[in-house]
């Protein structure tokens, strides 16, 4: 179920699209990337395709870092260790910086429900990112699910009520402030999005 209602997903499912669909950059699976924001110029940045894999965003008023892993200690060390040479050669662009991990969660009913998928890889994220961060704040963890598990049971039988033609997959989006005193805007496609999305 959603906390959100109906209008209000689809009225921020419908922002995030128009906004995705202007990216200018796309970071693809097992990239991690550093965009540095100039004045007066728009810089928007996309990553889609989260199918049980991780996001991190890390984003100022003056640049960010967005990346996008599988969920494997490979990817994720690789992801970690990028980060983190990014804090060093830009650590005035990437000061009063936000952090935002975007990660999978079970949806299905159960001791489970809302927790997050691939918890030991999760964890070591948070605590890097945590550590990394210029004021030692945690990011923000942002949900997503499989769309086709809210119109199945657990068993893969179709749910009444829902469509999967109209899944929503996980996706984000980074756009640069007006200026370099302007904060960004980082939206993604949450579970309320995705819930929504699929009722009929």
């Amino acid at each position: 179920m959603s906390a959100m209602s109906r209008q209000e997903a689809m009225q921020k499912l419908a922002a995030f699209k128009q906004l995705h669909s202007s990216k200018i950059d796309n970071v693809l699976t097992n990239r991690t990337l550093y965009f540095r924001f100039e004045p007066g110029v728009d810089t928007i940045i996309g990553s889609t395709g989260f199918e049980g894999c991780f996001g991190v965003v890390i984003v100022s008023a003056r640049g960010c870092v967005v990346a996008h892993m599988t969920p494997t200690g490979n990817s994720v060390n690789n992801a970690k260790a990028k980060i983190e040479s990014y804090y060093n050669s830009y650590p005035a662009i990437l000061d009063d910086e936000k952090a935002y991990i975007y990660a999978q969660v079970n949806y299905f009913s159960g001791p489970n429900q809302g927790n997050v998928m691939y918890p030991e890889l999760y964890g070591q994220l948070f605590a890097h990112l945590k550590s990394l961060h210029s004021d030692g704040a945690a990011p923000t963890l942002v949900k997503y699910v499989d769309p086709q598990d809210v119109c199945h049971d657990p068993k893969g039988n179709p749910l009444p009520g829902f469509n999967s033609d109209n899944a929503e997959y996980a996706s984000l989006v980074v756009k640069s402030g007006a200026d370099q005193n302007s904060a960004p805007i980082v939206q993604f496609i949450t579970t309320d999005m995705q819930y929504h999305a699929v009722r009929v």
